[in-house]
């Protein structure tokens, strides 16, 4: 009997590989650049927005905050206490002084559920973004409050944000840096086709590239059936101004992608202040269905260890208004 269920789970798995290749998956043996990297001059602005039921986090960054034209990401992340929602829009923006006409190309979405299953969760999905006309909304920057009016919303610059964690006492660190280091690896994996689904079949025994928006490199790869290894390799990644990873983590699971995690990351933070650094280690955390599910973040920084608690179904995970003010316009 256990071997003719092992042998019809064998035979379904490789019907939706062939199935998720026939539908828009393609070898990715080589490495892939989906889009252009910002440089160094790129700058990032973040505001935060609540409800009764959910909190979440909006990030806008352009090439140059100066330049009249370029190109410019959008990422969003919402959570409530069951569902994570993730949702990364890249384009060109072309600007004047009071008006900004921006052109989404590309738009990547993930969502991460508690009770999702690899078999019914699609994982990671990306789709070109085809309109007749660019969207078009007012614009005005403060370079000296570093406050980004934009879309009828205010967006402080990811400068500010550093400073205002760095002045708090070093006791509120861990929960800043922990919710600043997950949106950095959120943007990334959104644009891992499959992720978190079905579609990781795809990589198994290949090693992927996948460049940070503003510069550096995530190298994925899965390996292995009955027991999978799914490998992140950061190397000078970084996907919002001012925060950069380095290291490996990696995801170790039975098929229904249920496990543990181990490996070092390394991000440092450069801002006005300065710059900082540390460390986050995953051995002590536990997967469920391929998702973070239970257990603690080992943070390091300034010479000083913390445990930092994962809670999956907290929706203040995303919750940035101890930084920034809330819109008015969600309360």
């Amino acid at each position: 009997m256990y071997r003719f269920v092992w042998r019809f789970f064998l035979l379904t798995i490789l019907i939706l590989t062939a199935s998720c290749n026939m539908t828009g998956y393609h070898d990715l043996a080589q490495p892939v650049n989906r889009f252009g990297q910002f440089g160094i001059d790129a700058s990032s602005f973040i505001r935060t927005t609540k409800t009764e039921h959910e909190t979440g986090v909006e990030c806008f960054t352009v090439s140059d905050i100066q330049a009249s034209y370029g190109s410019c990401a959008w990422l969003s992340v919402v959570s409530d206490s069951q569902v994570i929602r993730a949702e990364l829009r890249t384009g060109t923006y072309e600007r004047n002084e009071q008006r900004i006409e921006i052109s989404f190309e590309m738009q990547y979405n993930n969502q991460y559920s508690e009770n999702a299953t690899p078999s019914r969760n699609p994982g990671a999905v990306q789709y070109p973004i085809s309109k007749s006309s660019p969207d078009c909304f007012a614009w005005d920057y403060d370079s000296l409050t570093n406050i980004l009016e934009f879309g009828g919303h205010a967006y402080l610059c990811m400068d500010s944000v550093y400073d205002r964690v760095l002045s708090q006492s070093a006791s509120d660190w861990p929960d800043r840096f922990i919710k600043l280091y997950i949106l950095s690896t959120m943007s990334a994996h959104c644009r891992i086709e499959g992720f978190g689904g079905i579609g990781m079949l795809q990589y198994n025994g290949k090693h992927t590239l996948f460049q940070g928006l503003l510069d550096g490199t995530l190298e994925f790869c899965v390996d292995g059936l009955k027991q999978v290894t799914t490998r992140f390799i950061y190397t000078d990644h970084s996907d919002i101004s001012g925060f950069v990873l380095n290291g490996e983590m990696r995801n170790i699971s039975d098929m229904s992608g249920s496990g543990y995690m181990e490996g070092v990351v390394r991000f440092h933070v450069k801002s006005s202040a300065g710059r900082w650094q540390g460390t986050v280690d995953y051995s002590n955390m536990t997967i469920t269905h391929t998702l973070a599910s239970s257990g603690y973040y080992i943070l390091s920084i300034d010479d000083g260890d913390y445990l930092v608690d994962y809670d999956y179904g907290n929706p203040d995970n995303f919750d940035f208004s101890e930084l920034l003010d809330p819109d008015p316009a969600c309360w």
